[in-house]
């Protein structure tokens, strides 16, 4: 019975309540450690044998490393395509906010996190595998059973198994090792990720910008340009519109390109670079440009002095001579496109609209004969003028009424052979001979005189565009090579169109998108500086373009030149060399324009940029194997851990220090080591130092495996721990002595009488004190004097009373001793059962278990009770009542001839000193009590029950539980409540108890004649074929 004082809180019972389970959890450690080696092949529950924390490093270190490794091979493989534009946002949040390396910096850490942490549970686990399987020397013992419990990671104990006299198995030795190397590998993984990133184009995400595309009405002067030619052209990106003509002159002489539409963006060149996408308005370039055969009324061609003050231009080169050639006529446009097949204008009948009459200058070589020099004569620019007042479109025909018109001249023939100044030559229509666009004077003496004639439709438009690229494109650029003395203007006629056909299209938007097309005053204004002012607003302009000398009213750059005199020597087509001389003239007006442009508007725009992404898998390969390495390790050791241990816990350090104490060996030598070092105490074990493992400790403090085993005239029925069916043996003292930790105890105090009032509880005992408090709680046994109180009857004046009142005897005479058994008795009473059997005589059963291991592991307190059938059992003539010790040990070793010689084993050997006295078993039918007011039962004194279920430890342990989670959460300061809870515990209890020991009652003969199939510790016991040999030996 336990009384709480007055000045004793909720909170102290609380304590008491707790102090309870964190025995019965050290229980429980204590169970484990010493689990029977009959079972030992039976694996642990992981989160018994790991614990907890363990588990989730092993796990959870194992899914976060795979977490991580998956990560990974996404970002190195979530690239896409077209530059990272297909990646997932977070791919491209992480590489071109410049997250990669600090990315993959953390992805490392979080691995070495996760495998310094699996690495470290690892080694306590081969530690453990190591002391339980294969044993160290007693000189590292200490040591490596240290390391189960705290470690810092693989090294020592791989240097432990490497140094060691007696080696380890050599795949215990490996796989540690192993685990090292994975260790210190998985450390340099940022090293080898790292090395696999490279600088690479990817395409950020859109943004706006602002850009000129229109000019206020007041202010175009700013935009005027003048002689552009004679500046070095400004080469910008555009798109083209695809077109499927082509500019091959047909059979009648005719070279058209169609109406080409060239797209520029309106941004600089400089901004331009690194551009993938464009989206808002940009300027289109409507081009057509159609040479054909002229017809020349009366062509004549004079030699003439120019005077030392005109500059003659070519080839890049300027000089002053007193030389010129002009060739003077009339074109006859009706007869020129009437002869290429061609209507004339519906605006311009029969050509009329055209300039007619030229007065051209002519190229010429000084000295060599064996090359052409060339130049385009513009009769006229009236044609341009009307583009100022007329709303003009493109035409649907090769010629507009207000085309351009070229007469484009190539020659070779040098100044001497035109003779002296003032000479005329009047060109013959019988030498007159056509190819393909051009039509030839040959002369023997005079070489060849090639003319073409050329008209231009040019228009700028406006129009909302959307256009991309899915490399970055590098503007091509116009290159002197100082070897050949020429400019290379290849990748400017690819571009432009103007190539072999063997050298494909590049530097080109692709045109996504082509809309809303308008025309502004602006883009009037651009396309009339594109003709009047480039060319000065000059009549018959002469440009020489290239391969000589000759009288030039504009000077041309030499880019332009290059460019020509290169398409017309590869492709030799006047057409698209025109176009690709006034495709160059529009970008660098529009470059020089674009910053002056006042009205502006949004345009959204794509660029690429250079950031460090995968690029190579070498690195991510390396970890890979590294970490699926590391954690098949892992694996490997987690799972021989569970296999081949049964003691250890790691991450315990108290268990791992008290393993050294269960030896002779160990516990000699911790006494000795005190104050000695470890060289010292290895020096020492030098010439003996023998091999020591941990095994099954037979001195766990009084707590063992839980496994009864009934052998009834059936068969054998058993009940062992399992996790589907726990349980666990407790020597009782032992017991009683964890349960007292933290408790004021008051012993030999015998309750005399107890008093309740409204405010408190108050027991007064026998020897004149008392004890009062807010609660009882009777835990006082069978014979409590607690349940009188609430049965409301008087105190008792003697222990016989409660018996005859409310207890009802079991039908059976209890006989019990004990003795001490060691070697081969012992191993043989373990093998009929650890920790009990119970053995079916005719009238009787025997109950026979452990109850103490010596220190020694080598011998036990063993103690048995038989109890035989007996109706007149508590009557006062019982023979019993006088029986001495003998009495009762003759009649036990009489009823136990029955039994097979082992059993009779722990009753022969304790013999008439083992004898105890004779007792009784009594239970009771209790199903309800009066309501609970300041007195509660627990255990035997709510529900006594008779030993035949080994029911009653279990069933006081779970009453005071339930009782403290009651108490714990009620209110004391209302009493109302906490009587209320307290009753419904009180009827919950007795109702499980009256429950028990109503089965308890026909357990036994039930198990005897096999009717029913009893139960143990709350467990049904199930049948057993045959014994195990017990895999160890007791005996010497």
């Amino acid at each position: 019975m336990a009384a709480l004082e007055e000045k004793t809180s909720q909170q102290d019972t609380m304590t008491f309540i707790r102090s309870i389970q964190d025995t019965y959890q050290k229980a429980d450690s204590f169970y484990n450690a010493v689990q029977d080696t009959s079972v030992r092949t039976r694996t642990r529950p992981i989160n018994q044998s790991l614990g907890i924390f363990n588990s989730l490093t092993i796990f959870g270190g194992g899914f976060i490393s795979l977490g991580v490794l998956g990560f990974l091979i996404f970002l190195w493989t979530g690239r896409g395509t077209d530059g990272g534009l297909t990646a997932t946002p977070l791919w491209r949040w992480i590489v071109l906010g410049q997250y990669i390396v600090p990315t993959i910096t953390l992805s490392s850490v979080l691995l070495r996190l996760a495998n310094a942490s699996q690495a470290a549970v690892c080694t306590s686990l081969g530690a453990s595998i190591l002391l339980e399987k294969n044993g160290v020397p007693l000189s590292q013992v200490a040591e490596v059973s240290v390391l189960r419990g705290i470690n810092d990671g693989p090294l020592r104990l791989v240097w432990l198994l490497v140094t060691s006299p007696r080696r380890a198995a050599a795949s215990q030795t490996a796989l540690m090792m192993l685990l090292l190397v994975g260790s210190i590998a998985i450390q340099f993984s940022s090293t080898m990720l790292v090395s696999d990133l490279q600088l690479s184009r990817l395409v950020q995400n859109p943004t706006e910008q602002l850009m000129g595309i229109d000019q206020n009405d007041q202010n175009f002067d700013a935009l005027s340009q003048f002689n552009v030619f004679a500046s070095k052209p400004n080469i910008m990106l555009f798109g083209e519109v695809p077109s499927n003509m082509t500019a091959a002159p047909n059979s009648l002489g005719l070279s058209d390109t169609g109406i080409v539409k060239r797209i520029f963006l309106p941004m600089t060149p400089d901004s331009q670079l690194n551009l993938r996408r464009f989206d808002g308005v940009a300027f289109v370039m409507n081009s057509r440009f159609a040479c054909m055969r002229p017809v020349l009324k009366d062509p004549v061609v004079k030699v003439t002095t120019t005077g030392s003050f005109v500059r003659f231009f070519g080839n890049g080169t300027n000089q002053d001579i007193s030389y010129s050639l002009r060739m003077g006529g009339e074109i006859d446009h009706a007869s020129t496109m009437k002869n290429a097949g061609i209507d004339f204008p519906d605006d311009c009948p029969g050509g009329t609209c055209l300039p007619a009459r030229y007065n051209c200058s002519l190229p010429f070589t000084i000295n060599t004969s064996n090359r052409f020099s060339s130049s385009m004569c513009m009769p006229g620019l009236l044609q341009a003028v009307r583009r100022l007042s007329e709303d003009w479109t493109m035409a649907k025909g090769p010629v507009a009424s207000f085309s351009l018109v070229y007469l484009m001249t190539r020659i070779n023939r040098t100044t001497g052979e035109w003779g002296d100044t003032g000479s005329t030559w009047r060109l013959d229509d019988d030498d007159l001979e056509p190819s393909n666009e051009w039509i030839s004077y040959r002369t023997a003496d005079r070489g060849n005189m090639d003319f073409t004639i050329c008209y231009e439709q040019l228009t700028i438009d406006r129009a909302t565009v959307s256009m991309s690229t899915n490399t970055d494109i590098v503007p091509p650029a116009l290159a002197f090579n100082a070897t050949s003395k020429d400019v290379q203007t290849l990748p400017l006629r690819q571009q432009l169109g103007a190539a072999n056909d063997s050298q494909p299209r590049n530097g080109l938007f692709q045109v996504d998108s082509y809309s809303n097309v308008s025309r502004t005053l602006t883009t009037s204004f651009i396309a009339v500086q594109l003709t009047l002012n480039s060319f000065a607003f000059t009549k018959n302009l002469t440009i020489v373009t290239s391969g000589g000398k000759g009288t030039t009213t504009l000077p041309l750059h030499n880019d332009y030149t290059s460019v020509f005199t290169d398409i017309m020597g590869t492709v030799d087509c006047p057409a698209l060399a025109l176009q690709a001389m006034m495709t160059m003239l529009t970008s660098s007006m529009l470059a020089d324009m674009l910053p002056k442009l006042d009205q502006q508007q949004t345009a959204a725009t794509v660029y690429s940029v250079s950031e460090s992404t995968p690029v190579r898998f070498t690195g991510l390969i390396a970890v890979t194997v590294v970490v699926i390495f590391n954690l098949m390790c892992v694996a490997l050791i987690t799972t021989l851990f569970l296999l081949r241990t049964r003691y250890s816990y790691p991450g315990n350090v108290w268990q791992a220090v008290a393993h050294l104490s269960m030896s002779d060996e160990t516990q000699s030598l911790l006494e000795e080591s005190g104050e000695a070092t470890d060289g010292a105490v290895s020096k020492r074990l030098k010439n003996n130092d023998p091999c020591v493992k941990v095994d099954r400790s037979l001195t766990a403090g009084g707590f063992c495996v839980a496994v009864v085993i009934y052998h009834t005239p059936g068969g054998m029925l058993i009940v062992e721990d399992t996790p589907e069916t726990p349980c666990i043996r407790a020597n009782r003292g032992r017991l009683r002595q964890l349960l007292s930790t933290g408790v004021d105890i008051r012993w030999d105090k015998k309750a005399a009488r107890i008093e309740e009032s409204d405010d408190k509880v108050t027991v007064f005992f026998e020897d004149g004190t008392l004890a009062s408090g807010d609660l009882l709680v009777g835990a006082d046994g069978t014979f409590s004097a607690g349940r009188f109180q609430q049965s409301s009857l008087s105190a008792p004046t003697s222990w016989e009373k409660p018996t005859k009142r409310l207890l009802e005897a079991y039908p059976s005479l209890v006989l019990a001793g004990e003795t001490t058994l060691s070697g081969a008795e012992m191993e043989e009473q373990l093998r009929l059962g650890h920790s009990a059997y119970i053995a079916f005589g005719p009238d009787y059963t025997l109950f026979s278990g452990i109850n103490r291991v010596h220190d020694d592991g080598k011998s036990a307190d063993f103690y048995w009770v038989m109890a035989q059938n007996d109706a007149t059992v508590g009557q006062p003539d019982h023979w019993v009542m006088t029986a001495t010790k003998g009495d009762k040990f003759e009649r036990a070793k009489r009823n136990a001839q029955a039994l097979k010689p082992e059993f009779r084993v722990t009753i022969e050997k304790g013999g008439v000193q083992g004898m105890k006295s004779a007792k009784m078993w009594y239970d009771a039918s209790i199903t309800k009590v009066p309501p609970v007011n300041r007195v509660v039962l627990i255990g035997d004194a709510a529900h006594p029950m008779t030993p035949a279920r080994g029911e009653g430890a279990i069933f006081a342990i779970k009453d005071a539980v339930q009782l403290g989670k009651v108490i714990a959460s009620s209110d004391r300061t209302d009493l109302i409540s906490l009587r209320t809870a307290l009753d419904e515990y009180q009827k919950d209890i007795l109702e499980k108890g009256y429950e028990s020991i109503l089965l308890g009652r026909d357990t036994l003969p039930k198990a005897r004649t096999g009717a029913e199939r009893p139960k143990a510790w709350g467990h049904e016991m199930r049948p057993l074929a045959e014994l195990k040999p017990l895999p160890i030996k007791i005996a010497e």
